[in-house]
């Protein structure tokens, strides 16, 4: 999971969820929906537990917080929520190519989801679709972006998106109702593609 809160007041103390109440109120109700898959075809009635983990980057794709990829971890999700930032974070090239070498480097799932929180686009959108697609070719199954307060042209954010299933011409909005569900419905049309194929190497975000 990435996050691009550009719109910051560079505050002392502020946080990563600095002046996106919103985002801290429902993140933790999304980490914890998406942690366990239940009703799969090819697992049977176990439900899959997904590995998650979290990044931060500057600007220029310099990591500046970097979670590994493990099972949900409510003190995980706090640390996350409470991580310091003295500086605005972009959804731009270098984020989505972060998120590329991470996954390649540190996933060997089957199904891999990037999911980005974001308040607008940062960079030409021409290359964003260009680099979103080399994520996609990279081996990552679905992006999905999720909409902040205050965001920036959301439609815009909808054409770097890929691997989504059902309600596909729904903007995804931290400030939607059952948000953290609706994420999961996503994720869970995806896998169900993905693990016809491979049912057996697992889950990341």
């Amino acid at each position: 999971m990435g996050f691009d809160i550009s719109q910051r007041t560079g505050a002392p103390g502020e946080t990563l969820v600095s002046g996106q109440t919103k985002l801290r109120t429902f993140l933790p109700e999304i980490v914890h929906y998406v942690s366990s898959i239940h009703g799969l075809c090819c697992t049977g009635t176990a439900p899959i537990k997904t590995n998650i983990a979290f990044r931060v980057v500057s600007h220029d794709g310099r990591t500046l917080y970097d979670f590994n990829f493990e099972e949900y971890s409510e003190d995980v999700v706090r640390k996350v929520m409470t991580l310091q930032l003295s500086e605005p974070t972009f959804f731009n090239t270098a984020l989505l190519n972060s998120f590329k070498e991470k996954f390649s480097s540190e996933s060997r799932a089957g199904v891999k989801v990037m999911v980005v929180f974001s308040d607008g686009l940062d960079g030409d959108v021409m290359k964003l679709e260009y680099e979103s697609d080399l994520l996609r070719q990279s081996g990552v199954s679905a992006l999905l972006v999720v909409a902040l307060e205050g965001v920036r042209d959301a439609a815009q954010m909808q054409m770097l998106e890929f691997g989504r299933g059902f309600g596909y011409k729904l903007p995804l909005s931290i400030g939607m109702p059952s948000v953290g569900s609706t994420v999961l419905k996503q994720i869970v049309s995806q896998a169900q593609r993905c693990l016809l194929h491979t049912p057996s190497r697992g889950m990341f975000l």
